[in-house]
């Protein structure tokens, strides 16, 4: 039973240095933390999702990820417009300062990829994303 806690602490610790790198990549790139990174990833990937849609693919709850998205409409990075079937929903795209956040955004996640490239061989970086969905997979159950 050790090890499991043990490995939960190491995916932890990883998460959090991941985490941090992400976020002061993100502000030195383009103002924007690791976590609104994933926002304007996830609402270029499908511009008009709905709010919900794109928090769900986040695995965030929808009253936190409201406040994320106010952040970023103030900021001017995303707009937020009802949905065109549904006026209740609301619609996501980026903003043209936000598709140019966007590409500052992906600079600075290459610079953390690359510290994961230095720190993981290929056969390694592979096996790990097989486990790591595995868990995902498993949590979710």
């Amino acid at each position: 039973m050790a090890e499991k806690i043990y490995l939960y602490h190491q995916l932890q610790l990883a998460a959090a240095r991941l985490r941090s790198q992400a976020d002061r990549l993100g502000a030195a790139a383009a103002g924007v933390s690791g976590a609104q990174a994933g926002v304007l990833l996830a609402v270029a990937a499908k511009p008009g999702a709905s709010q919900r849609a794109v928090a769900q693919a986040l695995g965030q709850s929808e009253s936190g990820f409201t406040t994320m998205v106010s952040r970023l409409v103030a900021a001017e990075l995303v707009l937020r417009t009802h949905d065109s079937v549904d006026p209740r929903a609301w619609a996501l795209t980026l903003t043209p300062k936000g598709e140019d956040a966007l590409v500052k955004v992906k600079e600075g996640l290459k610079e953390l990829n690359r510290l994961i490239d230095r720190a993981l061989s290929a056969q390694e970086k592979e096996n790990l994303s097989k486990l790591l969905s595995r868990i995902v997979e498993a949590v979710n159950e």
